[in-house]
């Protein structure tokens, strides 16, 4: 079993919140598989599309503590949003 900070966990929470508020969600990436992508692509109350990058809480690795890791992954949070942006204005 995973920790309830796995980004899996985390996107499953994230699911639940967005539908709870209304939300339709339209794809929810498969975490475990590293699919590219927005994690979950959602149609807002307003009927605006909404990309959603998910992150969770790192562990680090041999190589890497959780504080830099976690710098990383905000790091590509951003590049997501401009990224996406491009191909969604709005």
């Amino acid at each position: 079993m995973r920790p309830w900070h796995w980004e899996g966990n985390v996107q499953a929470a994230s699911v639940r919140h967005l539908t709870g508020d209304g939300y339709r969600i339209i794809k929810v990436a498969r975490t475990a598989s590293r699919e590219r992508g927005p994690d979950i692509v959602a149609i807002t109350p307003a009927r605006q599309e909404l990309h959603v990058s998910v992150k969770g809480n790192p562990e680090g690795t041999v190589r890497t503590q959780p504080a830099t890791q976690a710098r990383h992954w905000f790091v590509h949070a951003f590049h997501h949003l401009f990224a996406w942006r491009e191909g969604n204005p709005n």
